[in-house]
Parts: C-alpha cells; structure tokens; sequence
C-alpha cells in the first residue's frame, strides 16, 4: 500500500500543500479575483450561483417590505408565498426578462427596480470578464510518472523520472527545474526546510512534443549524496518540480509542477521503454506506460 507523506511542499496535482493561519477577511476580499480565477470550476459556479441567488435574495427583501401595493400583479398573495413572487419578479428583473405578469405599481419600487437594473449591469459584466479569463488562460497539460527512480546509470546512481506533454499541440523552450527538499538541524538544534537545487543532465527541451526522462546524476556535489532510502524518509526528502514554457498555440507561457515524496522514490527500477512497433511497421509511443516500471536485470 502506498504510503503517504507526513508533510510535503507540493501535492501532485501541483497545488502547495501551505496553509495560511493569518489571513484575514480584508485581505481575502482584496484578493477575491486571484481566488476566482484559481479556483476549481465547481467552486467557481457554485460562487457564482450564490452570488446570484443571494443578490435576488436582498432586492426581494426591498420589494417584500416596499408594500403591498409595490408590485402590481401578486394581489390577494401574502407571506412566503408573496416573498417568493417578489423573489421570481427580481430574477426577471435582474436578466431582463420582463414576462409582464408582475411589474412596478409605486414609485419606491420603481428606484428599486432602477437600482437592481444598474447592479444587473455591473453582476452580468463581471461574471462575463471571470469567464473570458478563465477559458482564455493557457494552461499546461503535461503528465508526471507517479514515481520517480533511484538507479544507477553508466556506473553512477541517477534520480530519474518521465514527464510528457499530454496535449496535441509543442511547447516551446521547456525548461525543468528540480528542487530537494528535506529536513535539517542547525548546530544550535534549530530545525529547517533546506532546499537545494539538482543539477539535471538535460535542463532546456527547444520542444517539449515527446516523453522526456529528467536525469539528475548523485554525485560527490549532489546533496543527494550518501542518502539511501531510510535515510531520505527520515529527513522527510521531496523532490520538487516545475516545468516552464511557451505554448506554441497561446503563444504564452504556461507551467506545471510536480512532486515526489520520499515514499514516491523507488530504487533499483528501470522505467518500461515506451516506443513500440506498430501493426502497420511505424514505431509508436505508448503514452500509457509511461508509469510503468521494471526491475533492473541481475547482468545490467
């Protein structure tokens, strides 16, 4: 069964896995349209959707208490009943429907109606711009091995592993940076997150279209050095990817990033080749190996 990290900068979908304890609720409005934008597409329609029924909710509330006599057509109707008229009447109001059964019988609710057309104007334009941003902003599509390997390669221990862009299109000039993480004592006994970034035997892809195995070579330099696996667990070893590019469609540039844990490590594996011969004689690549493993043969 596969373990699970005690603590990790990153979680694999990419996401950070930091919590803030001291975000306050200024702080969190001032930063509502980074929220909007970052936020999965449930999250966001259920934001949006609440918005909507809450804005209804309070215009309703002012023709609900404008009187009996503000809203012409709901006659002879009181309490919730009533309410949920001046609710449907607000939604009518607030997409320009207008169906004519119910309309505006005193001057206060025509304000009202004034003040909610203006706010409609203003809730349609926002909701429209939130939209446009989220399905114009390139993201990056690229698929991560679920381990990374520890084997050793032209006679040297190397930390390996796959990444390929999963999407039709290139991205150009893709650059890979891996960062370890772990954890380390001071000699005063204080405890610390030391980072270190690897160095890769091939950091830069002028175009990022196929598979490509990331090597990092544990030599004397690599703060990987002498680690084993008890070693990397216990000091809580993460290794910390982010990949950077320019989509050759967007023409803009777009990110991914990735981590592998301690547990996530696996020694004395090689990845499974992934070019195979097709029916028809062409070589292909079978993206869905891309995870697989096997062990090294006992003559490697």
């Amino acid at each position: 069964m596969q373990r699970v990290a005690p603590w990790r900068f990153l979680n694999q979908d990419g996401s950070t896995n930091i919590r803030r304890s001291d975000r306050r609720y200024g702080f969190a409005m001032r930063d509502l349209h980074h929220r909007l934008l970052s936020i999965s597409w449930t999250h966001f329609f259920f934001a949006a959707l609440s918005a909507f029924l809450g804005l209804n909710t309070i215009f309703a509330g002012l023709y609900f208490f404008a009187g009996e006599s503000a809203l012409i057509g709901v006659s002879g109707v009181h309490g919730f009943d009533r309410f949920l008229a001046c609710f449907f009447f607000s939604v009518q109001t607030l997409g320009t429907i207008g169906y004519g059964s119910i309309h505006p019988g005193t001057l206060a609710a025509n304000w009202i109606v004034v003040f909610e057309s203006f706010c409609g104007l203003f809730f349609v334009a926002i909701m429209t711009g939130l939209l446009f941003s989220r399905f114009s902003r390139p993201s990056a599509k690229v698929i991560f091995s679920r381990h990374a390997l520890i084997r050793p390669r032209n006679g040297k221990p190397c930390v390996m592993f796959r990444a390929a862009n999963a999407r039709g299109n290139h991205i150009v000039e893709a650059d890979i940076h891996v960062t370890f993480a772990r954890l380390e004592k001071t000699l005063e006994g204080e405890t610390f997150r030391g980072l270190y970034e690897l160095k890769l035997l091939r950091s830069r892809n002028s175009l990022f279209g196929v598979p490509w195995t990331v090597v990092h070579v544990i030599d004397e330099q690599s703060p990987l050095f002498g680690l084993d696996a008890q070693a990397l667990e216990e000091s809580m070893g993460e290794l910390i990817v982010s990949i950077t590019g320019l989509d050759d469609i967007f023409h803009q540039t777009v990110h991914a990033r990735f981590s592998y844990s301690a547990y996530e490590i696996v020694w004395n594996q090689k990845f499974v080749d992934l070019i195979e011969d097709g029916p028809d004689g062409v070589r292909r690549i079978n993206m869905a190996r891309i995870h697989d493993y096997e062990p090294i043969p006992s003559a490697a």
